[in-house]
């Protein structure tokens, strides 16, 4: 009979064994894999610009930009004594194009490019916007004085503060002939 063998030398046939086992059968898989000939590897090297570098997306604000046009009858030009010198149905209108803010809520201020000309009720006036973002002055009459001239011209300014930007947008409304006629 064979003398019986320790744990310890047990252990070390077993490793050995698998030893054997896998240096045989890594050699005849890993003689599957491989070329017939030694190649030499391609390396290609090169610098990722700056811009790419970033490893996750920086999330993009939308910035919030407002406009304001104006709407009134006429909204430009000739103005006559059959029309009583009056421009009517003067407003502004405030609108959001992107980004998020109020609409409603903001002071339109009305004034005139030409120092010169007066109007009932007087300028400047201000009116504030409702929820759809516009600002109602009603009707806007020049005063017939000495100081009006056949073919003098003015605007309608209109002007206000940008809630969240700050800053002010402004407008102009329409160039304006005043015939005497």
């Amino acid at each position: 009979m064979s003398p019986a063998k320790s744990p310890e030398e047990r252990t070390v046939s077993r490793r050995r064994l698998l030893r054997i086992l896998a240096a045989t059968g890594g050699a005849i898989a890993a003689s599957g894999v491989l070329p017939a000939r030694w190649t030499k590897p391609v390396v290609e090297v090169g610098v990722i610009p700056a811009h790419a570098q970033v490893t996750r997306p920086m999330p993009t604000a939308i910035s919030t930009v407002y406009a304001m046009v104006c709407d009134s009858t006429p909204g430009g030009g000739d103005i006559t004594g059959a029309s009583d010198y009056c421009i009517d149905n003067v407003a502004a209108i405030v609108s959001l194009l992107s980004g998020s803010g109020p609409v409603a809520g903001l002071t339109v201020t009305v004034t005139c490019s030409n120092p010169i000309i007066n109007f009932t009720p007087a300028l400047p006036q201000t009116a504030v916007t409702d929820a759809s973002g516009r600002a109602d002055f009603g009707s806007l009459c020049i005063v017939m004085d000495n100081n009006i001239t056949d073919g003098m011209q003015f605007s309608l300014l209109f002007s206000c503060t940008d809630p969240v930007n700050g800053g002010t947008l402004n407008c102009t409304c329409g160039i304006y002939n005043i015939l005497l006629g």
